[in-house]
């Protein structure tokens, strides 16, 4: 507005140079000067009268002349100024896009507005008409005529509405209004593409907010709907209209798979037993379907093929694993493949540059351990596995996942020699403790037959079992009792146990948590 008061003064002072030096000079006279100041004020107020300035497109010519009518001693009289022109410029900014979703719990999350949303129906040129609220799956209608919590976010679910943000703040062009961008939204694993408008989140913010329903279907193109599939990109590409040179894209998954990998060679494994635990109990977790109401197993296989409760059938990878739907909590992996050590000695970075990298590592959650799942995301988690480098594999279990003060548990060692030629000779199991636990005098059982004791450290957590020799394909069982003492601190108790023959043949490392 401050642009077009200084044109019209431009404007005001080139008119009353007219009037002072036009084609009938006016010499000063009082009496002239008396009447023209009505009609000048009159003139300057019409002209400054203030209504919202309509938008207009950068490089606009805008032309403006200044008329006055008056009278001189009865005589009517009209002049008018020369025009001024000036050329409308944008000062423009750079632009990002970001991926958002709903967050049912609230937390960390930040109430947005993202209504109206406009849907290019038929073409990539519209009409636009509104999309109706989207569905959550699991919760149901979201009501966007007012704001929803959202939190920032890398991947979705099929079925889950996708928000996506556009900051670009030259576009807001009219700051008493709320103005509108468009975006492009596609799926190529699904060949979908969709063309949305996103409404700015208030007037004057130059941030655009908007949805779509995603659905697991096939994709027709601009019907206001986004086909996506398991382990699928969706991509968003914004483009500043009035700068080409200014795009945003970012992109997210779709339910990704979690992948079993070799840690030597990268390579996916297939037949791994893969466990979503509660880390607080230790008991299988409870997953959902794709409809976030279905039951879904805690354990798959990695490779595998899975039906939920529904009869939703869900095919994995090699190497792949899913679990789809899960509330926000603390679990643990467990995963155990046949001739694979878990979890892994390998660090993230060396894990990092093996050819089928880059992997979805996490810390804790890739390694066994405890880690915290927040609402609405979906469980994206890779597990190296080391090869086993002996034919002796050992596995070990625990009778029970929780346990008190007072408490016994009984463990089970499971040990095989996998060679199908050599024996293993003067083979012993070594078992430690947790911390607080004790083994129970003469609880000793060989394959379910009683047998003697084992050695035992000064400290009681150290466990030796002689096993002797295992010939080729030989197995053999082993398990004991323990107490719980009032000495157990809170919290996962972790058993860990190995075997080694007199070769120097090692096994595998074997746990087992209550």
């Amino acid at each position: 507005m401050c642009m077009l008061h200084t044109i019209w003064r431009k404007a005001c002072c080139r008119a009353e140079r007219i009037f002072r030096t036009g084609s009938k000079p006016f010499y000063g006279h009082q009496n002239i000067r008396r009447e023209f100041r009505p009609h000048w004020l009159l003139l300057v107020l019409s002209l400054l009268h203030h209504t919202p300035a309509l938008a207009v497109a950068p490089g606009t010519l805008i032309s403006n002349t200044a008329n006055a009518t008056f009278t001189i001693s009865g005589n009517p009289e009209n002049r008018t100024s020369n025009a001024v022109n000036v050329s409308t410029n944008l000062q423009l900014t750079p632009s990002k896009a970001t991926f958002f979703q709903y967050s049912s719990t609230g937390t960390d999350a930040k109430s947005t507005v993202s209504s109206p949303t406009g849907c290019s129906l038929g073409s990539a040129a519209g009409p636009f008409p509104p999309l109706p609220n989207p569905d959550y799956p699991g919760i149901g209608t979201l009501d966007t005529s007012a704001p929803v919590d959202l939190v920032r976010a890398e991947r979705f679910h099929q079925g889950e509405p996708v928000f996506v943000k556009i900051k670009d703040k030259n576009r807001n062009l009219v700051r008493t209004l709320r103005d509108t961008v468009e975006i492009t939204v596609e799926v190529k694993a699904t060949g979908d593409e969709e063309r949305l408008q996103l409404s700015e989140t208030g007037n004057d913010t130059g941030v655009f907010v908007g949805y779509i329903q995603t659905v697991a279907l096939s994709a027709t193109q601009f019907d206001c709907q986004l086909a996506v599939a398991e382990d699928s990109e969706i991509r968003a590409t914004y483009v500043d209209l009035y700068d080409n040179t200014d795009t945003a894209k970012n992109s997210a998954l779709v339910d990704p798979f979690g992948i079993v990998f070799d840690s030597v060679t990268g390579e996916p494994v297939d037949g791994a037993s893969v466990t979503i635990v509660n880390a607080l109990t230790g008991l299988p977790a409870e997953v959902f379907g794709n409809d976030g109401i279905s039951i879904f197993p805690a354990t798959v296989i990695s490779g595998g093929a899975m039906t939920d409760s529904s009869g939703t059938a869900y095919n994995f990878p090699p190497g792949g694993y899913r679990f789809p739907f899960m509330a926000a909590g603390n679990y643990r992996l467990v995963v155990t493949a046949p001739t694979y050590d878990t979890p892994s000695n390998s660090a993230i970075t060396e894990l990092q540059q093996l050819p089928q990298g880059p992997f979805s590592l996490d810390p804790k959650a890739s390694y066994a351990e405890a880690f915290t799942l927040t609402a609405g995301p979906p469980l994206n988690i890779d597990t190296p596995v080391d090869p086993t480098n002996s034919d002796l594999f050992l596995q070990k279990s625990a009778s029970r996942s929780q346990a008190s003060s007072g408490d016994f548990v009984r463990y089970t060692l499971e040990l095989v020699n996998n060679s199908d030629q050599g024996s293993a000779a003067d083979v012993v199991i070594t078992d430690v403790l947790p911390v607080g636990l004790r083994y129970q005098k003469d609880s000793t059982q060989r394959n379910n037959i009683k047998a003697p004791n084992p050695g035992i450290s000064d400290d009681g957590r150290t466990l030796r079992f002689d096993v002797s020799s295992l010939g080729p394909g030989e197995a053999v069982q082993v398990s004991y009792v323990a107490e719980v003492t009032v000495g157990t601190p809170f919290g996962e108790a972790v058993n860990v146990a190995t075997a080694h023959d007199r070769r120097g043949v090692t096994s595998n490392t074997a746990r087992a948590v209550v």
